[in-house]
């Protein structure tokens, strides 16, 4: 009995199959698999950097006082200084 259900089980679960257009896998390209970048996108824009650039900004000014709070005596005279020339060159900054 147990051999007559785990035959109907087999019969249940065979597959047909179909066949399928070699273009219809790989929509505009010759090669056999997609590659990376075709299948979620390219991760940046042609022409962009691939870092994050800051531009002197109020919130790029906040960042760097914050670091001098969590740094060293010496590496904190360092920053603040960095940090005042750069407000002394860009007084625009402060206006918010």
């Amino acid at each position: 009995m147990v051999e007559k259900q785990a035959n109907i089980r087999r019969e249940n679960v065979s597959v047909s199959k179909v066949s399928v257009a070699p273009t219809a896998a790989t929509p505009g390209t010759d090669h056999e698999f997609a590659s990376k970048t075709q299948r979620r996108g390219s991760p940046q824009p042609i022409g962009k950097p691939h870092r994050i650039t800051y531009d002197c900004t109020v919130t790029r000014y906040r960042q760097l006082k914050l670091a001098s709070l969590n740094t060293s005596d010496s590496m904190n005279d360092i920053i603040s200084s960095a940090v005042d020339n750069w407000l002394a060159a860009h007084p625009e900054a402060l206006e918010i």
